[in-house]
């Protein structure tokens, strides 16, 4: 049987690119087949009179498959790689490209529409968000993953935010509306896009934590006469000034606190290094870290070991002390704020 299907094709033009020949006895073929197509496409399943019916594997020439149901050569129903109707994909399902790209979420007349995630492999790149027109549009997530180390040590304590990301609106693919950009530096941009650039007013908050808020246009903030773009001191900035409000000389006591920390910055950057890169069971196995950054659950462990929880302080409390370290700056709220009382509901949460 299957020595004669391979010189037989079917009485339709094309499925969905696959070009079939027209051939007599294709009408009177029933069963199971295997075959191969002119066009590259390859074919196991059932047919009946002639046509691909019933459960199948076809293959595209670009390594696709689908697998699945067919109704009278045309690809319908639910298959391993999601839904199609009339031959296009519809609803949710996953594409594997032959370079090792992948897209998995919404279809709609066999273009990306609605929520998914596409995995760019080759350029170390990930979106999760809303499509249309298979490109992003609406709200989404943006990764740019760079080249990350096997193990973290001494000597890459300060690189390891190992990507940047972007989460905003988009338009037709690119960064168009508003959105934050945060920066593998630990610098981030929170204000208005066009055409993937900073455009209108937003809010550049530099490393150290110092703001920049004005106006940008192509990607390039609007400076005024001897303006400088860039944080007043360079040096690392502690946002702890209000625990010292009840001391009796303020700025004295955030000195010393400032001068004890950099006494001992080598052994905290050694801490971190060995905190960050150390397995913990509240990490869930299944998602891969696209980092080395110390999270909230590493923190925890490196306070229980050092004997720094107790009744007094517990990790509610800790949580806490967290929170207000990740307070934005003063400058930044003030933007948020204002820009909310303008554009109202209609600003995203980003």
């Amino acid at each position: 049987m299957e020595k004669e299907l391979l010189k037989v094709a079917f009485n339709t033009a094309n499925i969905n690119g696959c070009e079939l020949e027209d051939l007599q006895q294709a009408s009177e073929l029933s069963g199971h087949a295997k075959f191969v197509m002119k066009s590259g496409c390859s074919y196991e399943g059932q047919i009946k009179d002639g046509k691909l019916h019933g459960i199948g594997r076809l293959t595209f020439p670009d390594s696709m498959v689908y697998e699945g149901t067919f109704h009278q050569n045309n690809i319908t129903g639910h298959g391993r790689t999601g839904d199609w109707h009339n031959d296009m994909k519809s609803g949710n399902g996953t594409m594997h490209y032959a370079n090792g790209n992948q897209y998995d979420g919404e279809w709609s007349q066999d273009v990306k529409c609605g929520y998914g995630t596409m995995e760019w492999k080759t350029l170390r790149q990930r979106y999760e968000g809303l499509w249309a027109r298979n490109k992003p549009n609406g709200m989404g997530n943006h990764v740019w993953y760079q080249q990350l180390v096997t193990e973290p040590s001494k000597s890459n304590h300060a690189l390891l935010v190992m990507f940047n990301r972007y989460r905003g609106q988009f338009y037709e693919g690119e960064r168009s509306g508003y959105g934050v950009l945060y920066y593998a530096t630990g610098a981030r941009y929170e204000g208005c896009w066009a055409k993937d650039k900073k455009e209108g007013e937003g809010c550049y908050v530099f490393e150290n934590g110092e703001a920049w808020q004005g106006l940008f246009s192509e990607d390039r903030p609007i400076l005024n006469d001897r303006e400088v773009f860039g944080p007043m001191d360079p040096s690392v900035s502690i946002q702890v000034h209000d625990l010292f409000d009840e001391e009796e000389v303020p700025a004295a006591a955030a000195r010393g606190v400032y001068n004890l920390l950099m006494v001992y910055n080598t052994d905290l950057r050694a801490l971190y290094d060995k905190y960050c890169s150390r397995p913990s069971l509240h990490f869930m196995k299944h998602l891969a870290r696209p980092s080395f950054t110390l999270v909230t659950c590493q923190v925890w462990e490196l306070l229980s070991d050092v004997r720094m929880l107790s009744a007094a302080t517990p990790i509610a409390r800790c949580n806490e002390m967290f929170l207000m370290a990740r307070r934005p700056p003063e400058k930044l709220k003030a933007f948020r704020k204002r820009v909310r009382r303008v554009f109202g509901r209609a600003l995203p949460e980003v």
